[in-house]
């Protein structure tokens, strides 16, 4: 069973781009560094942003949860002052869809 990782903040939105910075430097090297990783996917609308991960199954989730890089980038994050409010954090199993774009994405955000 694969699964999705929601998460969801509120940034500063004068300084979305040192959140773009830390996406790139951080976050992303962060992601494809875990086991069972298979995509990440940042949005966001105005302040909001949103954060969804892919994964292969709930031992993948289980060890995100406890390894030191993902420790790291949180704390990093954390230490920023850039976010507002606090985060939600939501994750399902995938049990159908369709992406027809993916290669698109991963070309436009490598």
């Amino acid at each position: 069973m694969t699964y999705v990782r929601v998460w969801r903040t509120q940034l500063d939105v004068g300084r979305l781009e040192e959140y773009d910075r830390f996406v790139e430097e951080q976050s992303k090297p962060m992601f494809r560094a875990q086991q069972g990783f298979q995509a990440v996917i940042y949005s966001r609308s105005g302040g909001e942003v949103a954060v969804l991960s892919f994964w292969d199954d709930q031992a993948a989730l289980d060890a995100l949860d406890v390894s030191p890089t993902y420790a790291h980038a949180v704390a990093s994050i954390e230490a920023t002052g850039f976010l507002r409010g606090e985060s939600v954090l939501d994750v399902f199993e995938i049990h159908a869809g369709v992406i027809e774009t993916a290669a698109r994405l991963a070309g436009a955000a490598a």
